[in-house]
């Protein structure tokens, strides 16, 4: 039965890779107004830096705080839970773009946008200036959901090149690499098999958003619809449930430099009889690439919950 499940989601996995070109060509209107819009998040994310408005850059935030993680490759070392190389800029970023009198500017190219009008990933690489000069290269993802303010950034994952070009050889290789992680978490999940599953997490609580449009109101801080961070899957959570049905990956879309990875795809959760489908949405999945392998920092998914 595991390894009829397991081939089962392989064909399911490729199927979708191969018809996510179709689904590019037909996206429907409502989520190209979507990607208008978060390309002027984008544009004032920019601007924000150019101009030290820090006040116009919290507002493109989820929150104040925000899962916000860089790695730098060559100084990534030592084995798990050594974070060498791992850091989280966010403070620093904050002190020395707007509370110094130095000029910043992110320059940006290669946008990747992937959205549903409720979720979305945004993948580009970047080159960060200070007074004109480069000290960073490298590439950004961000986790995006639409709230009632409009569209926020929710969790921020970059590398840090450090100078160096991007490596082609190496991305296309970490594609396969990167699907083979996150199949073999999902096989996980529903064989309850908590290490295999929690094996591929870069720690034990990653950031965890699901997005349920049909129940969301209120305000910006309102979390109605809008959860706030939880657990990816607490600690004995496959003890709890008397059935885990498996879940079904289509138009699956992998952008990464290599370094730092994003899955976007649409998913169906059945019943524990692998019959009905009970959930549908689509899904953003982070992964960074540690001297462990690629390792999963963060999750954002919208939830449509079928009519009974």
């Amino acid at each position: 039965m595991k390894h009829y499940i397991f081939h089962s989601l392989i064909f399911i996995a490729l199927l979708g890779q191969s018809i996510s070109s179709f689904a590019e060509v037909t996206e429907s209107e409502a989520q190209q107004i979507s990607k208008d819009e978060i390309k002027q998040i984008i544009a004032g994310y920019q601007s924000a830096i150019m101009t030290k408005d820090e006040k116009k850059f919290d507002q493109l935030l989820q929150r104040d705080l925000i899962s916000w993680l860089e790695t730098t490759p060559d100084n990534r070392t030592g084995i798990l839970p050594s974070q060498m190389g791992l850091k989280t800029p966010q403070q620093g970023f904050y002190h020395s773009v707007f509370g110094s009198d130095a000029k910043f500017e992110e320059k940006i190219s290669n946008i990747r946008i992937q959205t549903d009008g409720d979720v979305a990933s945004v993948f580009y690489d970047y080159e960060f200036f200070k007074n004109e000069k480069k000290i960073k290269n490298g590439s950004k993802s961000w986790h995006m959901v639409r709230n009632f303010e409009g569209w926020r950034i929710n969790s921020i994952l970059s590398s840090n090149l450090d100078g160096k070009p991007h490596s082609k050889k190496r991305a296309l290789v970490s594609e396969n690499e990167i699907s083979h992680v996150f199949l073999n978490g999902e096989i996980a999940a529903m064989n309850r098999d908590e290490a295999g599953y929690f094996s591929d997490l870069l720690h034990p609580y990653i950031p965890y958003l699901p997005i349920d449009a049909s129940r969301r109101k209120g305000n910006l801080y309102t979390q109605q619809g809008n959860e706030p961070y939880v657990p990816v899957m607490p600690w004995g959570f496959w003890t709890k449930m008397e059935h885990l049905g498996p879940s079904m990956f289509s138009n699956q879309v992998i952008t990464t430099d290599g370094e730092v990875a994003s899955i976007y795809h649409r998913y169906e959760d059945y019943d524990g009889m692998g019959e009905k489908v009970e959930v549908t949405g689509n899904m953003v999945t982070d992964f960074v690439r540690t001297p462990d392998g690629w390792k999963m920092v963060a999750k954002t998914f919208s939830v449509n919950n079928l009519p009974k």
